[in-house]
This record gives C-alpha cells, structure tokens and sequence, in this order.
C-alpha cells in the first residue's frame, strides 16, 4: 500500500475500486498520528511559549479525533464489507444476514462490559518505529477477527441478554488491541516529537 492516500486513490482507481467505497481508515489514522506528533513539536518549541495553551487543546482534540478512528479499527466489522450482517457469497457457515453492528458494538458492550475488564491486558506503551506499517498489521489482525465474530454471534447472540464468558473475552481483548494502539500512537507522537525535525 502507498504511504500516501491520493497515491493509494490512484492506486485503487487502476484496480477498478471506487476508493470512497474502500475507504481511508489507514490514512486517517495516520494523518491523525502525524498531526498530534506535529502540534507537540509545536508545543516544545519555546518560540511557541505565549500560545502553549491553545497547543493544548489542540493536541486533545486531534488525539480524540485519532482516537475514534483507532478504536473504530479495533470492532472487526469496521474493516469488512459484511460489517451489518454477512453479505457476501458464499456463506457457508450460515453467518446470520440480519443487521448485528450496533447491537455487538452498543447494546452488548454497553450492558456486559466495564473498563477493568480490558484494563490488565494493556501493556505500557512502546515507541513505534514504523507507525503506518503498525496501522496495517493492527487492521489485518481485527480484519482476521471477522469470522470469529459471526461465529460467535452463533452461540450467542451479540445483545444485551448475551452472559457467554467466550464473547465477553472476544470483546475485551479487542478493546484491549485498540486501547493499546492508540497508546502506542500517542506515545509515539510525543517521543518522535522531540527529536529533529526530518525536514529541515
């Protein structure tokens, strides 16, 4: 994939893909990484001293904003097309048609699911050397959870009534796999933050 998403646009176009219908996940979280990492540099540079403050809450909200795009990434049927019920054929294992994404990523997580849950499976935070080849490795592990999700939702169906241990781990440690990149991008972008600026 380029680093680039107009490189990636014209890269899916010579594929006959629509990219508003791929999408730019990758990129915005990129984008979102390199504009926090940016604004600290921006905040360590004493030349910036007098407008530290307005850095600051523009790092929380452009942190946000790549947080909800992180955490979206981590809910496997953000990264597939059969992200409201299976649509795609074959459908073998009879994965269930009906509408289940708000339900798996509302109503369950909302009635089953609390902080301390997923909070020990978080490690410290680590310095990422390549963050866009971690964003790929990061999507293709929710990617590859897709499948056991629609399994899951077999056994128990993905809403408030469902006490399956074997969904609530699912759940956590998928929350656990976004809380841990999304600090690992923070951290990233403070560490790489101050060191030299690569373009000058």
């Amino acid at each position: 994939m380029p680093t680039d998403r107009y490189l990636y646009s014209d890269w899916l176009r010579s594929k006959g893909k629509d990219p508003v219908k791929v999408g730019f996940l990758p990129y915005s979280m990129l984008e979102g990484y390199e504009k926090v990492m940016v604004l600290f540099r921006q905040w360590r540079d004493p030349k910036n001293a007098a407008e530290r403050q307005q850095f600051e809450q523009n790092i929380i909200a452009y942190a946000g904003i790549l947080g909800h795009f992180v955490a979206d990434a981590s809910q496997p049927m953000h990264v597939t097309v059969n992200y409201n019920g299976w649509v795609t054929l074959p459908n073998p294992e009879g994965f269930t048609r009906e509408p289940i994404h708000g339900k798996f990523e509302s109503d369950y997580v909302r009635a089953r699911i609390k902080p301390e849950d997923f909070r020990g499976l978080v490690q410290p935070s680590r310095v990422l050397d390549d963050p866009f080849s971690e964003i790929k490795k990061y999507l293709f592990d929710s990617y590859a959870h897709v499948e056991e999700l629609y399994r899951l939702d077999k056994k128990a169906r993905w809403d408030a009534a469902n006490t399956s241990p074997e969904s609530k781990q699912f759940v956590a440690k998928r929350l656990a796999a976004g809380s841990q990149m999304l600090s690992d991008l923070w951290y990233t972008a403070w560490v790489k933050s101050g060191e030299p600026d690569p373009r000058h």
